[in-house]
């Protein structure tokens, strides 16, 4: 028998202590891709008192094509391995246009999970509705059991007749 208390949660949670490192989110587009060059950045973001927090990763599903979206889906992977290996908490995927919805949700869906096996969070897809709202466009939340997959975001363009029927 032990003499030591079980962990849990809870406990880990109560041992919490404020640190001054700064938290910061990595623009994925300008990580390094071997691990070497990560473990450098690693190294220099603790000399700096950076802890990432974060990446972002701009993804392009515009494609109609099954093989451009495996092939978006793999390059996002394995940003999803790079921000584990970082120990980043989060990774927000920013897309703005779906070509075919069909496609790109189980991408989405297998990516989420990917990041839930690799101890990261695939964010971003709510605020991203949010920002294209805002823009005037109309937006399409993607969701299997219960879980957000995606935005698809659809704007029309101004008719020539609209100015005329607007009220004064």
């Amino acid at each position: 028998m032990s003499a030591t208390r079980p962990s849990t949660i809870e406990t880990a949670i109560e041992g919490c202590r404020p640190t001054d490192k700064t938290p910061v989110t990595l623009d994925a587009a300008a990580l390094p891709s071997s691990r070497d060059d990560l473990r450098d950045l690693q190294t220099e973001l603790a000399a700096n008192d950076f802890v990432p927090a974060g990446v972002t990763v701009q993804a392009c599903f515009d494609v109609n094509c099954s093989f451009a979206t495996q092939d978006e889906a793999d390059r996002i992977r394995e940003y999803i391995r790079t921000a584990a290996f970082l120990g980043a908490g989060t990774v927000t995927v920013e897309f703005d246009a779906v070509e075919d919805e069909s496609k790109v949700r189980p991408s989405l869906a297998a990516l989420k999970e990917r990041a839930r096996r690799e101890g990261v969070t695939l964010d971003g897809l709510a605020g991203r509705a949010d920002e294209l709202a805002g823009e005037g466009r109309t937006t399409v939340r993607v969701a299997a059991d219960g879980r957000a997959l995606g935005v698809i975001a659809i704007a029309d363009a101004p008719r020539e007749t609209a100015a005329s029927r607007a009220p004064p």
